[in-house]
């Protein structure tokens, strides 16, 4: 759609607010924007993966082709979220500094891997 197009406009004059006047300096940029995009929670990956193959193709070109709205950036939780069917994390182990018992949770390894 149009929701990311260029568009100019002019302020009306408003009785509400006489003598208002708006300076917008376009050349002074204060931040830089990475993307745009989303989060695939579990909750958003089992609704994707119950959707019919055509679907979910579909879903995926909305979000993220040329055709779509170009998402170029994706947040993936780490280990579950309050959008998880159940609770787990990647490393139960106390004091394993080193991660050697880290292991991904079959959620992350089939539904968003």
């Amino acid at each position: 759609g149009k929701r990311l197009e260029r568009s100019e406009g002019r302020f009306q004059h408003s009785l509400r607010a006489p003598g208002l006047l708006l300076t917008l300096n376009i050349s002074t940029r204060y931040q830089h924007v990475k993307g745009f995009g989303g989060s695939l929670s579990d909750a958003a990956a089992l609704n994707i993966l119950a959707l019919s193959q055509p679907a979910q193709d579909h879903l995926l070109r909305s979000y993220f082709s040329e055709s779509g709205i170009e998402y170029n950036l994706i947040r993936l939780p780490m280990a579950c979220s309050d959008f998880s069917v159940r609770p787990y994390s990647y490393d139960d182990v106390p004091d394993d500094y080193e991660l050697k018992h880290f292991k991904l949770a079959e959620e992350d390894v089939e539904m968003k891997v």
